[in-house]
């Protein structure tokens, strides 16, 4: 009787320090919380990571949910894809979104240069753009008369000298004094860009960027903003690609398709948690 108790308290003194696991209102089938001896509790999961393909291709994410489709027949309704202008995920089961296949979207050197100067805008170098021109955004349709227009600004007004300048739809109060070129010699103030946003192969096209592109002739800087309008334009024609590509791979197959964001976050990788 006596061992017998002892061994009963033991076995309880082991259940005491044993830890515990429970299942929350509203959590998932395959969450659990840990409940330690000491009564806390901690996040778990009773299944592995989850489990994304990280592909390079859009039709790659297409073809593998059409391939999912054509073979589970019976759970078509939970296959959904979400896009955004940072990724497309693809999940057999969005109601369970722990397994499907992703591919991030990339964004160029001649974008990332623009977006430099969305919003306020900056200013840049006579020298900072022409070298960005010709190593950057040597594709983006500007000519060379347009590169020698935005070199003129470095033999412009050297010596103070006050002239108004009347150009195009604006006038341009500076201190000049005309050595070898005009202020009439300068680009527009607004000028198109041809920008790939993308440089995932599959997202090759190239949509007009319009800036305004002002000269400062006293410190010899260019003045460089993206139009807001034409960014806003750039962002929903790149949407309606995306949307288009996944749409005309997938074919009359009802498979859910939403823009928005129901992803991973590219910094979190590839077992990133939801968002």
């Amino acid at each position: 009787m006596i061992v017998e108790a002892i061994e009963k308290i033991v076995n309880m003194a082991k259940l005491t320090v044993t830890p515990k696991f429970t299942n929350r209102p509203g959590d998932p089938d395959d969450v659990v919380h840990l409940i330690s001896a000491d009564g806390s509790v901690h996040f778990q999961e009773s299944k592995p990571g989850y489990r994304f393909v990280n592909l390079q291709r859009i039709e790659q994410l297409t073809s593998m949910a059409v391939a999912h489709f054509d073979k589970e027949v019976a759970d078509q309704e939970r296959l959904l894809i979400a896009y955004n202008l940072e990724q497309i995920v693809l999940y057999f089961d969005h109601k369970s979104p722990r397994e499907g296949a992703k591919v991030d979207l990339y964004t160029t050197n001649e974008w990332d240069f623009f977006d430099r100067f969305a919003g306020s805008g900056d200013t840049v170098s006579v020298q900072d753009l022409v070298k960005t021109l010709r190593l950057v955004l040597h594709h983006t349709g500007y000519n060379e008369k347009f590169l020698a227009q935005i070199q003129s600004l470095e033999i412009i007004n050297r010596e103070a000298n006050t002239q108004e300048a009347e150009r195009g739809r604006e006038s341009l109060g500076v201190q000049v004094k005309h050595e070898v070129a005009d202020v009439s010699t300068l680009p527009e103030l607004m000028q198109r860009f041809q920008v790939r946003r993308f440089s995932n192969s599959d997202l090759p096209d190239r949509l007009p960027l319009t800036c305004l592109l002002d000269p400062d002739v006293r410190s010899r800087q260019w003045f460089l903003k993206p139009d807001d309008d034409s960014v806003s334009e750039i962002y929903g024609q790149h949407l309606d690609l995306i949307g288009g590509i996944i749409r005309k791979h997938i074919g009359d197959r009802p498979v859910k398709i939403f823009e928005g964001r129901m992803g991973f976050s590219k910094s979190k990788g590839v077992d990133g948690n939801p968002l």
